[in-house]
């Protein structure tokens, strides 16, 4: 051991080496840690070559389920990289000056999403309303997950991370976990009518409708939380977006445990540490750059949600009855071996790898099951389904209400409506009229170099990109219905693939 300490020395006793070591200095400005390369396996990069090989649905669940294997770190360290990069047709817009700049920017960006997302709040239609909540609820039900792993041994004592940690606190309810941010969303769903498993539930997804977009945005915020150290502006900078932005409480229709005015004093004290530090217009981009992304994203989502609920208000009650036929099917069972539909089992019908729900309502409209009763009383198939019926508790209220419709206009003679189109809300397509512009299927992945300075896949033994990039299709805006503004919205970059 070392001798003992003069007065006024500052030094602390580093006891892994058993020596002295240079004391902290207090407060911690730090704004972001030391970039380094970020290391793996052969092994390892080979699973997370998988892992964003998976579509967006499977990568959101590994994501959610894995937290800390090499290949998942890895993984999240390219999703992160695709995210960040910068869009080719970005303009360049001048840097805020200060926090007070950065919030009207955020806030006119609320104004205009709120303005998309009212009516779908009071939609007249509850099953469009609920559509909507279900396939927002994957963002909602993880939204803050990137502070759950911030404070850490590498990212303590900064006073960043502390202030971030105490916001944390707060949403995760001090303590009592019904209290905090995200029990409050899910009661807030259900009392909208909507009843999902765990966000950890193999079914999650499932239940929610969720469409690829959601699902890869998902994978944002999983992918931030596996590696908030690394990424410490981009993770004020989203935190701070995406509670001044507010969507998930706007939609449910709840106070926000935070609102803007409570993130703004965290996002001008990191702008003021940056000032203090070395690397500070370097992090003062990533924040900024974060805030943007967010908004982008948001921007994008609101735009797929009215185009989801657009897709609903256009079924024809065929396609309703398509769509119930549909979400049943795979529980049907074989009970129903000794009922026919026109020439076939009903349980050939459903058991067939290549289910067409469309073909199945055609054919079901002419089957004697639906013909009205001799006594002017309803059809079998609608007696089997009420109390008593075999059928009764098959189909919940709103599913047996489109049911009875259906009958009856059946029944009335109506003419077949439109069948049942698959949506295609938040689905990348070409721009109209660009000159080679690609199909959009499976991504097209380059490697490219992100403005991103944390971690990178720089690695002998790990020489994939450390980022790729995707060829952007851009949606076009669907026709403008009556009190259905719509934001000028293109499709996200994502990592599935690369």
């Amino acid at each position: 051991m070392n001798a003992p300490l003069t007065p006024g020395e500052e030094t602390s006793l580093d006891m892994a080496r058993g020596s002295f070591a240079p004391a902290f200095t207090l407060p911690d400005l730090t704004t972001s840690l030391p970039p380094a390369p970020f290391e793996a396996s052969p092994a390892g990069a080979a699973e997370a070559a998988r892992i964003t090989a998976l579509p967006p649905a499977g990568l959101f669940r590994r994501l959610l389920a894995d937290q800390e294997s090499e290949g998942v770190l890895l993984a999240a360290r390219r999703v992160l990289a695709a995210f960040l990069a910068p869009e080719p047709d970005d303009p360049e817009l001048p840097e805020p000056a200060d926090a007070d700049e950065v919030a009207a920017q955020v806030l006119a960006a609320r104004a205009e999403l709120a303005a998309v997302l009212a009516p779908l709040r009071t939609h007249p239609d509850p099953e469009v309303r609920t559509a909507v909540l279900r396939q927002r609820a994957p963002l909602a039900l993880t939204g803050g997950c990137w502070l759950d792993t911030l404070s850490q041994a590498a990212t303590q004592p900064a006073e960043i991370v502390g202030r971030l940690f105490g916001q944390h606190w707060m949403l995760q309810g001090e303590g009592t976990a019904e209290a905090g941010m995200l029990g409050r969303r899910r009661r807030a769903l259900v009392g909208h009518g909507v009843f999902l498993s765990g966000v950890e539930a193999a079914a999650f997804l499932d239940e929610t409708g969720a469409r690829p977009l959601t699902a890869l945005h998902g994978a944002f915020h999983l992918a931030l939380s596996r590696l908030p150290a690394s990424f410490l502006p981009e993770v004020v900078g989203v935190h701070y977006a995406a509670h001044a932005l507010g969507l998930d409480d706007l939609l449910l229709g709840i106070e926000p445990m935070l609102a803007e005015g409570d993130v703004r004093p965290l996002l001008a004290e990191y702008l003021s540490f940056t000032e203090e530090s070395p690397t500070g217009a370097e992090d003062r981009r990533r924040v900024l750059a974060a805030v943007r992304l967010l908004v982008r994203l948001e921007r994008e989502h609101t735009a797929a949600l009215a185009e989801l609920a657009a897709w609903y208000d256009g079924l024809s009650l065929d396609a309703r009855v398509a769509r119930i036929v549909e979400r049943h099917a795979p529980h049907a069972g074989r009970q129903h071996r000794a009922v026919r539909l026109g020439t076939r089992k009903l349980t050939d019908w459903l058991d067939d790898g290549q289910f067409d729900p469309a073909a199945f309502v055609r054919e079901f409209r002419t089957a004697r099951q639906i013909r009205p009763a001799r006594d002017g009383g309803p059809c079998r198939f609608l007696k089997s389904i009420k109390f008593g019926g075999p059928m009764f508790g098959i189909f919940d209220e709103r599913e047996a209400a489109v049911l009875a419709a259906w009958a009856q206009a059946v029944a009335d003679g109506e003419p077949a409506g439109a069948d049942l189109v698959p949506t295609t809300a938040g689905d990348e397509r070409p721009v109209p009229g660009a000159a080679g512009s690609p199909p959009c299927g499976p991504p097209t992945c380059s490697s490219a170099s992100p403005r991103t300075p944390a971690t990178t896949a720089a690695s002998s033994t790990a020489s994939s990109p450390s980022s790729a990039t995707r060829t952007c299709c851009r949606r076009p805006a669907p026709a403008p219905r009556p009190g259905w503004p719509r934001p000028n919205c293109s499709s996200r970059t994502g990592p599935t693939g690369c």
